[in-house]
């Protein structure tokens, strides 16, 4: 046999050999690349952040008090149901909120700020206005009340904010610690 013969059919099997191995890879990695391998399964997208931004209604339920006579007394027995309206300020961890609700004369309004974090919020009473109003008592008495501080702390969704208002209200007879539930959507 001739020996340039030979260097020729051993040059055309590497060759194939190199082509089948392109192949093999080619086609392993076009497999494994679309998740169908179970030792790298493919991960989902991430759900997108929550922005809780917007105007949000609903109503806020006087649960307890503590303190403040016939104020906390009155809040107590009754535990009265009043609309609200929220508007949301989100940015990232940062959340506004300004919370509209009627009192005896008008309306008050209140301005929170706070952090966001995993689906939870947590604000303090940053200002407002309305803040001092008159609130009668069960016997009829009344007495001027001024909010003092407060926080609001709960959960939202884009659709839904759901948490407690807890605030301090001076009252003649001493501070009532007052607080509330409130449900509102979008």
């Amino acid at each position: 046999m001739d020996f340039t013969r030979k260097r020729g059919f051993w040059a055309a099997v590497k060759r194939r050999m190199a082509v089948l191995a392109m192949l093999g890879v080619w086609g392993m990695a076009s497999w494994t690349g679309c998740g169908g391998s179970s030792s790298n399964p493919t991960t989902p997208n991430p759900a997108p952040p929550v922005n809780l931004t917007g105007v949000y209604n609903g109503t806020l339920t006087f649960k307890r008090s503590q303190g403040g006579g016939c104020v906390g007394a009155t809040i107590n027995k009754l535990k009265f149901t009043t609309p609200i309206r929220l508007e949301v300020h989100h940015n990232g961890s940062f959340i506004d909120m300004t919370m509209t609700l009627p009192n005896l004369v008008g309306t008050s309004t209140l301005t929170f700020s706070g952090s966001y974090s995993n689906g939870s919020y947590q604000l303090n009473l940053t200002g407002g206005s309305g803040t001092t109003f008159l609130f009668f008592c069960l016997s009829g008495a009344g007495r001027l009340v001024v909010i003092t501080g407060g926080t609001l702390s709960g959960t939202g969704t884009h659709a839904q904010l759901t948490g407690d208002y807890v605030s301090n209200w001076l009252t003649p007879e001493g501070v009532a610690t007052v607080t509330a539930h409130f449900s509102v959507n979008r």
